[in-house]
């Protein structure tokens, strides 16, 4: 027997099935809204937090839950979990006011002014004459300087140039150096920012160079009653020479901070280097000669043979090169996380090198009192390529200063760092990279900031050694590295116009 089921029936009977569900979720709407808006009432934010999590967690979620939230973070002064609350809530009603102040006033609690600005078009007219005003068009000047200790020259030991069969042997180390810095920041539209500016380097440089050689030797002349006969010598001859000279460099980069909204930011930054200096060289050439053996007095006849004779000659060649660098980074906004992606281009010193990366910042406490960034990089410079690893770890030591520690492990060396602002643009190695830095905000809109960096570098030395036997034998290039350190110090004044 079988039986069948009419259309209206059908929905009478699912209807029924979904009632007692569609009830369950009204009821658990109506405890959580009196739950919450009762706490928030007695302003025990805690229980309110936990009650609101709970909510969102089982798929109760709404306007006025993510506002209460909101208030709550910002009533325990955690200004960038607020921020993510009050986003939420615009996510219900984009247009509405209160939370878009709110937004806006938490998010320049975080230090996240980009952020911030990006509100400036959703809010009123009203809201902007009372909370923004007129902006400058200028709105940040930056001035970094800094000088760098290096014991490079110290460690250069003029015994290990030359091995007990090198033919040429070349050092060419980075001593102690100094630099500035000028950045520029412009509001261009209040989802835009501008950002240009220059720095100057000057780099002392030593270039240690040793060489050796066969020298032709008359040792003496026996005169017979037939003629004279010459005796020779070919001593093993070293000679070396150090030279000390500087590297200008000038770079110019051009960028934007495109800011959109849920936190998204977007980064592009072009670079361009510009190097001068006048290189030392040294430059070998060889030839054939002939010399006499011996002369008979009867003949008249003077008897040759042949030998190699070397010859270098140290000159100086004034030198010029650009290198380019295009970066890329992208971020977004998570609750106490902003994960972010980088990727970069560049040639420097004549080598092309590809950079990508990832990083996380995190913000535990919900605040600037405690953060950090972890990051993993991988560079590649014709096709060889490394990992490189960061951490960073800051926080709030008094209520105008913050201090931060942050390590680098890999080869930074023709890599670069913050979206390319900093660029380490070399011929050596760089082990590892320590730093410590102070920021202090005694002055509302100038932050002043102490950076202390140390590096562990490595530099190469190269030598030239027989390849073989015979006169068809090549020098061959070796190469060897000496670590050596330095100390950077800079000092930087950052005014929010």
């Amino acid at each position: 027997m079988s039986y069948k089921i009419s259309g209206p029936a059908l929905l009478i009977l699912c209807l029924l099935l979904l009632a007692p569900a569609g009830l369950r979720s009204q009821e658990s709407y109506r405890q959580t809204e009196t739950l919450t808006y009762r706490l928030w009432l007695d302003k025990k934010w805690d229980s309110l937090l936990i009650a609101g999590h709970r909510s969102v967690a089982n798929g109760i979620d709404y306007y006025y839950l993510r506002t209460r939230m909101g208030l709550a973070y910002d009533a325990k002064a955690q200004s960038i979990l607020a921020a993510w609350q009050y986003d939420k809530a615009l996510g219900f009603n984009r247009a509405d006011s209160f939370n878009i102040e709110k937004r806006y006033l938490a998010l320049l609690h975080s230090n996240r002014p980009l952020d911030a600005r990006a509100m400036e078009s959703r809010m009123s007219q009203q809201q902007n004459e009372r909370l923004v005003g007129k902006e400058p068009i200028l709105s940040m000047l930056t001035v970094d300087l800094g000088y760098t200790f290096s014991n490079a020259f110290e460690k250069v030991n003029t015994s290990d140039l030359m091995g007990p069969d090198s033919l040429y042997g070349e050092s060419d180390r980075y001593g102690n150096d100094y630099f500035a810095n000028l950045v520029l920041t412009f509001n261009v539209a209040k989802w835009f920012t501008l950002v240009a500016g220059g720095t100057y380097l000057n780099f002392a440089k030593r270039k240690n160079i040793q060489y050796s050689y066969f020298k032709d030797r008359i040792d003496t002349t026996i005169n017979y009653v037939w003629g004279y006969e010459n005796q020779y010598s070919f001593p093993r001859v070293t000679n070396g020479y150090s030279f000390d000279y500087f590297i200008t460099q000038n770079e110019f980069y051009l960028g934007g901070i495109v800011a959109l909204d849920h936190g998204v930011k977007i980064f592009p930054l072009v670079r361009l280097i510009n190097a001068r200096y006048s290189n030392p060289q040294a430059r070998y050439s060889s030839a054939v000669v002939m010399d006499t053996s011996y002369y008979v007095i009867g003949t008249n006849t003077y008897y040759t043979f042949p030998f190699n004779r070397v010859h270098y000659a140290v000159g100086e060649k004034d030198t010029s090169f650009y290198n380019a660098l295009v970066s890329l980074t992208a971020t977004r906004d998570f609750d106490f996380l902003t994960f972010g992606m980088s990727g970069s281009w560049s040639n420097l010193d004549g080598r092309d090198q590809l950079q990508a990366g990832a990083f996380i910042t995190w913000y535990p406490l919900g605040n600037l009192d405690f953060y950090g960034n972890t990051g993993i990089t991988m560079l590649s410079e014709e096709g060889d390529g490394h990992i490189l690893f960061s951490q960073m770890v800051g926080g709030k030591v008094t209520r105008w200063l913050w201090a931060e520690g942050d390590f680098i492990y890999g080869d930074l060396s023709n890599g670069n760092t913050a979206n390319g602002l900093v660029v380490y643009n070399n011929t050596e190695r760089i082990r590892y990279r320590l730093g410590a830095k102070l920021i202090v905000t005694i002055l509302r809109d100038v932050d002043f900031s102490f950076n202390y960096q140390f590096f562990e570098k490595e530099s190469p030395v190269y030598r030239y050694v027989p390849g073989g036997r015979g006169p068809q034998a090549t020098a061959v290039k070796e190469t060897t590295w000496q670590k050596y350190q330095t100390n950077n110090l800079f000092i930087g004044i950052n005014v929010k116009l």
